[in-house]
This record gives structure tokens, C-alpha cells and sequence, in this order.
């Protein structure tokens, strides 16, 4: 038999473990929890590979952050900004339920997943008291596998925070 045979034995039975057992579970078993959160504002660092996203009102975010687009602000509390979040994410079709609803302290957490291939992201939404007295909103989102998302989490805090005032 000849190395190409046996290669490409090999990448067939791979191929076959993997959608018998599944992506996701394959994810997990490599790279641990598919949750990367809780991710902390004030010492949040954007990512050296292309695979976060961040959104942000102007003055919501730590200024050494360089946001990917702008948010508004909102007149309502922060609490009320967040609740009022979730449940405009939750009417977006195949929006995932929160995974970490912290809404008393200031932020909701998903973990969300690509069609196909099953890579996890996390997705932190942060509800900011701006100087004005309104509230500001931060977005986050980071991939867990891979180098590049080709934009998909910025796309999503896009998709999630369009028409959401």
C-alpha cells in the first residue's frame, strides 16, 4: 500500500470520527469549555489574532480599547438597557438564551456557535453608567478556535445590536 493510501485512510477515518462523534465535542475534548467568559471590562484586551468584534458606546469602554464601531446611549437604567437587550436578541431568529444573565451587575453572557463546523464564541454584553447620566452599552465577542472568524463576531454584534435603541 502506498503513503498516499495510507494518508488518505487516515483523513478518511478522521473524517468519519468526526461527524460520528460530532464538532462540538470534538472542540470541547481539545480546547476545554466552550465558555471563555466571564470577560472583565476594565481588563479586557482585544485579541492579536482577527477573531473579536467590539462594539461601544463613546466613554463606555476603557479608553486603551479601540472599538470596531460606535453604539448609542440609552435614557433607561442600566439594568433596564440590559433586560430590554436580551429580550430584543431573544426575538432575533436563532438567537441562543442567555448564558450567563447577570443583569444585576451589568452584563449578559452567550455562548453561541457557527453553523456547521459547531466553534464556539463568546458574546458579553456590558450596560456602562455614562458621565451624562444615561447608559452606555459595550459589545464583545471572541472565538475560541481558530486564528481568523472572518468577521463573524463582529457580524453578530452587528446582527444582535441592529434596531436596538
Amino acid at each position: 500500500m502506498s503513503i498516499f493510501a495510507v494518508f488518505a485512510s487516515l483523513i478518511g477515518i478522521a473524517v468519519v470520527v468526526f461527524v460520528i462523534v460530532g464538532p462540538a465535542t470534538i472542540w470541547r475534548q481539545i480546547y476545554g469549555d466552550p465558555d471563555l467568559g466571564p470577560f472583565e471590562l476594565a481588563t479586557l484586551e482585544r485579541s492579536a489574532r482577527p477573531h473579536d468584534g467590539l462594539l461601544s458606546t463613546p466613554g463606555a469602554c476603557p479608553p486603551s480599547l479601540k472599538a470596531d464601531g460606535e453604539l448609542p446611549s440609552f435614557e433607561d437604567d442600566p439594568a433596564s438597557v440590559l433586560t430590554r437587550l436580551a429580550e430584543h436578541i431573544k426575538a432575533l431568529d436563532g438567537a441562543p438564551t442567555p448564558f450567563s444573565d447577570n443583569i444585576a451587575n451589568g452584563s449578559i453572557r452567550y455562548v453561541t456557535w457557527s453553523p456547521t463546523m459547531k466553534f464556539p464564541d463568546t458574546t458579553q454584553f456590558w450596560a456602562i453608567p455614562l458621565a451624562d447620566g444615561k447608559t452606555g452599552l459595550v459589545a464583545y465577542a471572541k472565538a475560541q478556535v481558530g486564528h481568523s472568524d472572518f468577521g463573524v463576531n463582529l457580524h453578530r454584534l452587528k446582527t444582535w445590536t441592529e434596531g436596538f435603541s
